[in-house]
């Protein structure tokens, strides 16, 4: 199933998801935004890997939709690793927060929504996990308290790694809000291997994540290599 749109309020269909005909289906779930709720919802309750990836829906200038769109079809027809084909779309260089290299499953996707799931059962298991996180109408306010939540919950202890996307349309709030890298880099520069920047976002071009699978970060590097979602 591919969604065409973000998807406002999915978090509210969570509770009447058909999980087990979901598992049985093997089918993959493709979408981004609000639909970060059921990509994890999906992983949680019905263990079935999917995609944070371009809606199918072209958005009117975005020149690069289209292209996103190319990269995450042939991705998804790929039998191989993916390694960091999701990753070159972009010239941008992103900024290593914290080095180090870690292992683990990637999960997230939109930081509000994700952040939302906090204490529910569709959060998925965060143990050893690399978290990607990305936004759009939030300001370093809204990203300072969604980590924050992460953070109190717990799960910034149990998780591995962290890769941040692009964070687009932020607020103007000119000099009375707080700046998303400075919070970011206050949060993570002694944590944990941390990338900042990287085209996982709203933005012009946006990288497919495969949520549940296997990927190696080496945040000095600045690099992500991911394994095959659909298995060795």
């Amino acid at each position: 199933m591919w969604v065409a749109e973000g998807g406002f309020s999915s978090a509210e269909l969570l509770p009447y998801m058909p999980y087990d005909l979901i598992r049985k289906s093997g089918k993959s779930f493709i979408g981004m935004s609000d639909v970060t709720a059921l990509n994890n919802g999906i992983l949680a309750r019905a263990g079935l890997a999917n995609f944070s990836a371009p809606n199918i829906r072209v958005r009117k200038g975005f020149d690069h939709d289209a292209e996103s769109l190319a990269f995450a079809i042939k991705l998804l027809m790929c039998d191989a690793k993916w390694n960091d084909f999701p990753f070159r779309l972009t010239d941008k260089m992103p900024r290593c927060v914290c080095p180090g290299i870690v292992r683990g499953p990637v999960l997230g996707g939109n930081l509000t929504i994700f952040s939302c799931l906090v204490g529910t059962p569709y959060m998925p298991d965060c143990r050893g996990a690399v978290l990607f996180f990305e936004d759009v109408h939030a300001g370093g306010y809204e990203v300072a308290m969604a980590i924050g939540r992460l953070e109190l919950s717990g799960i910034l202890d149990q998780a591995a790694g962290v890769v941040f996307g692009e964070f687009c349309k932020i607020p103007d709030r000119s000099s009375e809000d707080l700046a998303i890298e400075d919070v970011i880099v206050r949060k993570f520069r002694d944590r944990m291997p941390c990338i900042y920047g990287m085209n996982f976002s709203h933005g012009q071009t946006c990288a497919s994540i495969p949520l549940g699978c296997d990927c190696v970060v080496d945040a000095e590097a600045r690099s992500v290599m991911f394994s095959n979602p659909f298995g060795e």
